[in-house]
């Protein structure tokens, strides 16, 4: 690239100012400059590029200060000097990269109204940068640019957080002079055939919008190369996605046939849409939550007058002289076939069920025969009682779960293929409760069956057994569940680590800390 004697001239005096270096990449690294604090400067070696690369070079240096869209990075100049381009910018401090690390580094997730709100932005720059009829400010044509390689450090953050601009596009990286593999951004046709088009830039927005939204990007290839996962009939795991306008996105998105995803402007509008129904998610959340306030205040006004008027009762008893009533039997909502099964009369138990008799029908608690069974560890009368089975309590515990937090190992392989996967009030299951309290038989037991299961606060068993100190639990579990992160992003052993209150913690911190610990 040859260079002219002013552009040299130029390139001389920007080089002299070099300052601190701000960052490197594919295309070269940017420099602060010390004249000029406001602006930045990107040196790029072209000696050892493809033809084609220079050629993209020659004919992009003239288009780059002619751009300008609020969602694109701004360049004030651009010139060459012999192995040298040099691309004059405004000063950003922060790329969408930096901010994500901050994020997963305190554990927190943005808001789906924040999530969507810098993706729409991004997305406006993509339909600038695609629109085959855009134009300078003198009315002269503009070509149609890709990005290449859109990923969170070519996303530039403005205007105290609140701009997001697209950066070094229009150069294809793979014609650089240096190794440039795919990243995990890029689309499958880039992958396979370095295809680079308007639609793969949409997928690398996809794939930002899913790292965004869930803290972590996309295990779509974690174990194997991407020409082996992306085949015929591939399609992407959502399950992490917890929104679902962002689920119908990604589901348009991130497709394999290019032909069949959104344009940039296709998905702009998509991504406005899902901003309307998150807004009113949002705002009935925040009604609701008032009104829990507001019953929340309501019971406890009713608890308390409760308590006064016992109080009232119990005082106009002692002045009676009466004492209250106790209890000398089951309670008259227990059943004879539950008194059967507390007496461990098997026999009695036999002929009851055998008639119908008592089966079905619950204590005050909600328990049934079969539930006490279980927790008595009567695997024999636990099997008269089948028919009791997935019945629930007042605390939604079935028979099996009863079994296991009492370490019944026998009762469990009853139970277990009838009411596995089962989950109480909490969404635990009787894994989690056999976990956390270190009865190992009975969780060798269940891990076939729930080992994949969270509770309600994304808990595993293996997170509940470090909780309680359980080192034999945890080490039969941590090569099950190792990594998982529950709706805090925390791991088994960031939990354990966070609280010194942990039996055996030190133990428990050897045995996990022994296992990677990659998040998923």
């Amino acid at each position: 690239m040859p260079p002219h004697s002013s552009a040299a001239s130029k390139a001389d005096d920007v080089v002299a100012a070099f300052g601190d270096q701000l960052g490197s990449g594919a295309l070269g690294v940017v420099y602060r400059l010390k004249n000029a604090p406001q602006d930045a400067i990107k040196e790029i070696r072209t000696d050892g590029v493809t033809n084609e690369t220079l050629e993209c070079f020659k004919k992009l240096t003239p288009v780059l200060i002619r751009l300008d869209n609020p969602n694109v990075l701004k360049y004030k100049d651009v010139f060459a000097k012999e192995d040298f381009m040099y691309m004059r910018m405004q000063l950003c401090e922060e790329s969408l990269e930096t901010s994500i690390k901050t994020l997963r580094r305190k554990k927190a997730l943005l808001d789906d109204d924040e999530v969507l709100d810098i993706v729409q932005q991004i997305a406006g720059g993509l339909v600038y940068l695609h629109d085959p009829n855009k134009r300078d400010a003198n009315g002269n044509p503009l070509p149609v640019l890709c990005c290449y390689d859109l990923q969170p450090s070519n996303v530039l953050v403005l205007d105290d957080k609140k701009r997001f601009v697209i950066s070094d596009f229009g150069i294809p990286r793979d014609g650089l002079n240096n190794t440039v593999r795919p990243s995990i951004y890029a689309a499958p046709e880039v992958h396979t055939s370095k295809k680079y088009s308007p639609a793969s830039d949409v997928w690398s927005l996809g794939v930002i919008l899913y790292e965004l939204h869930v803290g972590s990007r996309p295990p779509f290839f974690k174990d194997s190369s991407p020409k082996s996962v992306y085949v015929r009939g591939w399609t992407p795991d959502l399950s992490a996605i917890k929104c679902e306008p962002i689920k119908g996105i990604l589901s348009r998105v991130l497709v394999l046939n290019e032909d069949e995803r959104p344009s940039a402007a296709e998905l702009s509008g998509m991504i406005e849409d899902a901003k309307s129904l998150v807004t009113v998610s949002i705002q009935r959340y925040r009604e609701l939550g008032e009104k829990c306030k507001h019953a929340e205040a309501e019971v406890q006004r009713l608890k308390d007058a409760l308590a006064a008027k016992d109080a009232e009762i119990r005082q106009l008893r002692a002045s009676l002289g009466a004492s209250p009533p106790t209890s000398t039997g089951p309670s008259p909502a227990s059943t004879e076939l539950i008194a059967a099964v507390q007496r461990g009369d098997a026999q009695a138990v036999r002929s009851l069920a055998s008639s119908g008799k008592g089966l079905r029908m619950t204590d005050v608690a909600g328990m049934t025969a079969l539930m006490h069974a279980a927790k008595q560890g009567s695997s024999a009368i636990a099997s008269m009682l089948l028919d009791e089975v997935r019945m629930k309590d007042n605390a939604r515990k079935v028979a099996l779960m009863y079994a296991a937090e009492n370490g019944c190992v026998e009762t469990v392989r009853v139970l277990a293929n009838r009411e596995a996967a089962s989950r109480d009030s909490d969404g635990r299951c009787a894994l989690m409760l056999a976990a956390e309290r270190g009865h190992v038989p009975v969780v060798l037991e269940l891990l076939p069956y729930e080992q994949t299961l969270k509770d309600s606060r994304g808990w595993t068993a293996l997170m509940h057994a470090a909780k309680s100190g359980q080192t034999e639990a945890v080490r039969v579990l941590v090569e099950k569940q190792k990594g998982r992160m529950n709706n805090d992003n925390q791991t088994a052993l960031d939990i354990v680590q966070s609280d010194t209150s942990i039996p055996n913690r030190s133990a428990v911190i050897d045995i996990l800390s022994k296992y990677s610990q990659e998040k998923h």
